[in-house]
């Protein structure tokens, strides 16, 4: 079988559940831009110094949570792992104002990332520069989250946002760690 099965040439995609698609329908550009967030995400694990990047296996258990904040590489594993059962919901055709769930649980294990990452530092102004690899990746992946929720706020899939906007959230954070790890940000 071919990759090339010239059935998009009309402007119409395959939607999972869905029949066909505009490529510009709403849903057809949040999953989209979450499929890029996810190739972004993919990059991470390879940044990180000491890491070698793995692919998301659904069959590993997420980290634990408790107050040991686990490391950049093994987060963003877990997250492309909730992101990928997130993205087969959405594409399957979950109506405006789906409630989510397992997505909910996962909103809430995001949550106490942030919550020991913000202990761990402060924030006090904007984070001007990011100056390693791994902060740059990660702040990359962030504006694409963000973006990502933008789209699926013109779905009105309710049950996404939180998850969504903790995630950016998140990442910001993961890039402010990474940064802190290697040498002080530069905040104005």
């Amino acid at each position: 079988m071919s990759i090339s099965t010239k059935t998009g040439d009309d402007g119409s995609t395959s939607a999972l559940g869905n029949g066909r698609l505009s490529k510009h329908d709403p849903r057809i550009e949040a999953l989209g831009a979450l499929d890029e967030l996810d190739a972004f995400l993919s990059a991470v694990p390879a940044a990180v110094p000491g890491t070698a990047a793995a692919k998301p296996r659904h069959d590993e258990p997420l980290p634990p949570d408790g107050d040991d904040i686990p490391g950049t590489a093994e987060m963003v594993g877990a997250i492309r792992r909730q992101l990928s059962e997130t993205v087969m919901v959405f594409a399957a055709g979950a109506k405006p104002g789906t409630v989510f769930p397992a997505v909910d649980k996962c909103t809430e294990r995001l949550e106490n990332w942030i919550a020991l990452l913000e202990k761990k530092h402060r924030i006090s102004g904007f984070v001007s520069r990011w100056t390693k690899p791994a902060s740059v990746s990660l702040n990359i992946a962030r504006a694409v989250c963000r973006r990502a929720e933008r789209r699926i706020t013109e779905t009105d899939n309710r049950g996404l946002y939180a998850y969504i906007n903790r995630l950016s959230d998140l990442l910001f954070l993961l890039a402010v760690n990474e940064e802190a790890d290697r040498r002080a940000i530069d905040q104005r």
